[in-house]
């Protein structure tokens, strides 16, 4: 467009424009160019318009979706030394705000090697919520061949919060909730996670995702066994096993919406007084938020 305009006001075309436009007289011909004049000119002009044409399409430009998902893959990148910090609220943001552009980053980074990257991965999509549910797949498929523990704990929290309710999803979890033993045990030399508190994960899990009533009525009960008071008499490695349970069960019941039943066991644990010092931090914000949540 530069070059064309340059062309229409040059000196020694003052007055000529395209045969057509307003400048050119009805009915006259088009004026005849000498070859040393305005025609080279033209030719000129047109090589000038060709080249930055030319120059235009050889630029390249980074779409935006392959800088979100550079971005995404830097984050990334990160969470294998994180230690025991999980992606802040800005990288949460971020893959929300991006979601199709950064899903394949995410998909990958559900079974890279590292389990931290791993966990991560669960822990964004768990934070986005519904609107990732296209993860539902790729999450399953994880979890079937997941070998660490705590991984598999960030996964269950992932499906439950995407609302992945598809007969597969619902078919694996069933199978772990019967399988996995729910009894009481002692800590681990290491304080990990016991299979009971995997199966309490389940069932919250399944509480969200499966519609049948009386199937929710039975994953509620079993999250709520573990807020009674411990049995009188229990040995002090149990005792410490049973608060590890009832600890795991109080943090599901937050993302256990409709659960307002075991409102009453949950004041009866702020009552106790041998209550461990996180159960008055918690169990009000838990009461809190079963008192605002509406059907599961």
């Amino acid at each position: 467009a530069w070059a064309m305009r340059r062309w229409v006001r040059h000196p020694q075309n003052s007055g000529m424009a395209k045969k057509g436009s307003r400048r050119f007289p009805r009915g006259a011909a088009a004026p005849s160019f000498n070859i040393r004049g305005v025609q080279m000119n033209a030719i000129r002009s047109a090589a000038v318009l060709l080249a930055l044409i030319s120059g235009c399409r050889c630029t390249s430009v980074t779409p935006p979706s392959s800088k979100a998902a550079a971005r995404a893959q830097k984050y990334i990148a990160t969470w294998s030394g994180m230690g025991m910090w999980l992606p802040d609220d800005e990288q949460v943001a971020f893959f929300s705000d991006h979601l199709s552009d950064v899903s394949g980053a995410l998909t990958s980074a559900l079974s890279h090697a590292n389990p931290g990257v791993r966990q991560r991965a669960a822990y964004v999509i768990t934070e986005i919520g519904p609107d990732a549910r296209v993860f539902g797949p790729a999450l399953a498929r994880q979890l079937k061949a997941e070998p660490n523990r705590l991984v598999r704990l960030y996964l269950y929290g992932a499906l439950q919060a995407t609302r992945n309710s598809d007969q597969d999803t619902l078919a694996l979890l069933k199978e772990r909730f019967e399988a996995l033993d729910g009894a009481n045990r002692p800590p681990n030399a290491d304080h990990n996670y016991s299979a009971a508190d995997e199966k309490i994960s389940v069932a919250a899990a399944l509480y969200v995702i499966d519609q049948d009533a009386e199937n929710q009525r039975e994953y509620l009960d079993f999250v709520a066994r573990w807020l009674r008071p411990p049995p009188d008499g229990l040995p002090p490695d149990e005792l410490a096993g049973h608060w590890e349970r009832r600890w795991c069960a109080v943090i599901a019941l937050e993302d256990m919406p409709g659960a307002s039943k075991v409102a009453p066991l949950l004041k009866a644990m702020l009552a106790e007084p041998n209550a461990k010092p996180w159960v008055s931090v918690h169990v009000p914000r838990v009461l809190k938020a079963l008192s605002q949540g509406g059907p599961p």
